[in-house]
Order: structure tokens, then sequence, then C-alpha cells
């Protein structure tokens, strides 16, 4: 089906966002996106490792996201370095998994087998900051296999933070 991606390697890349947009992506794996099928798969079998994420955003709100991946499958993300710094009312995200198998259609399963190990995460924000973040109503039900080990998690946050979280 269309609007899924999968068996892709996203690997040594450097990416250097200065932006006054709302919302800022430096890595977005979202299936959602335009030519989403309702019902497509999961996005899967992706590997986002040794990339490095400088992103400073001035907006007034929104948001600065590294690494954004959504109902994500038998992946790894490892050994990337995120700079993320928002200002005014801009909330930031070094790594977030989230969960959207709800509005999403059959054929779209919660997030399961993904490992997140061995990335440098700094976060400096005016707003909420996140640094690693799995989001979901359904993905931690039951086994689902995350495993979140050994980051090297900094955030410098004005109004609330998480260093590392689990929430719906």
């Amino acid at each position: 089906g269309r609007g899924h991606s999968k068996d892709i390697a996203v690997t040594n890349n450097v990416i250097n966002m200065e932006t006054a947009a709302t919302y800022n992506y430096g890595i977005d794996v979202s299936i959602y996106g335009p030519g989403y099928v309702p019902g497509s798969a999961n996005a899967k079998n992706l590997v986002i490792s040794d990339n490095t994420v400088n992103m400073h955003t001035t907006s007034a709100t929104g948001m600065g996201e590294a690494i954004y991946l959504d109902t994500l499958t038998n992946s790894i993300v490892e050994n990337n370095n995120i700079y993320v710094k928002t200002e005014n009312d801009a909330a930031n995200y070094g790594i977030a998994l989230a969960d959207s198998s709800n509005w999403l259609g059959d054929g779209v399963t919660a997030p399961y087998n993904v490992t997140i190990r061995k990335n440098t995460v700094y976060l400096d924000s005016n707003d909420m900051a996140n640094g690693i973040s799995l989001i979901s109503a359904k993905a931690f039900e039951g086994s689902r296999n995350f495993v979140i080990a050994d980051n090297d998690v900094t955030v410098n946050s004005a109004k609330g933070a998480h260093g590392i979280a689990t929430y719906t």
C-alpha cells in the first residue's frame, strides 16, 4: 500500500535547521501524509543511525522535533546526535515515537519491536521539552518489545521537562 516507509536506512546525515516555522522536523517518519491510503501498513524495518540534527526555532508556538516516528515497527534508532533549541512557547522533542493506529484504519497496528539506544539528546526550551518520548494510547498494552537503553539525555526547560517518558 501507499503511504508507508519500509526497508530504509537513514544514516550519516547532518541536518542543520534555522527556522521560524510553527512545525519543524529533522527526520520525519509518518504514514499519514500525502498519498496515505486508509489501511496502509506500518512504517517498518527502518534503521535511523549516525545522524546529527541541529535545530533552532524562533516560532512563537508549535514545536521542534529532531526525530519523529509514527506507528513504527521492527526498527532501530541509534547513535544519533541531537540538539534542539526552541524559543518562545514552542515545545521541543529529541526523539518521539507516536501511535496513530487508533485513527489510521485496519492494517495499521500500534508500534512494536523498536530499539532506541546510544543517542545523545540535548534540548533547550522556554516551553515543554521531551528528550525521548513514547506517546500512545495502545502501544504499551501487552508485550510490544521496546528497548530504550544507553542514551545520554540533557534537558533544559523553563516550563517542564521529561528526560525519558512514556505516556498516553
